[in-house]
């Protein structure tokens, strides 16, 4: 029963942590923080890759299994 809510929390955190990271990386193109900048920038994408590995898993899980 707890298994669907955490699917979907899990999602909406990395989702807050996405939003997160490219306001940094928009803060420090203001500023002209190159450093920061592409760190910001690196973060955001390792967030959105690992959001797309959970999404593959969610949908690999729920595909049913064909009998051989």
């Amino acid at each position: 029963m707890g298994r669907p809510r955490r699917r979907r929390l899990i999602p909406a955190v990395q989702l807050a942590w996405l939003v997160a990271f490219l306001a940094a990386a928009i803060v420090a193109a203001v500023r002209c923080d190159w450093t920061g900048l592409s760190i910001a920038l690196l973060w955001a994408c390792l967030d959105a890759v690992s959001i797309q590995v959970a999404l593959l898993q969610e949908k690999l899980e729920e595909k049913p299994e064909k009998p051989e």
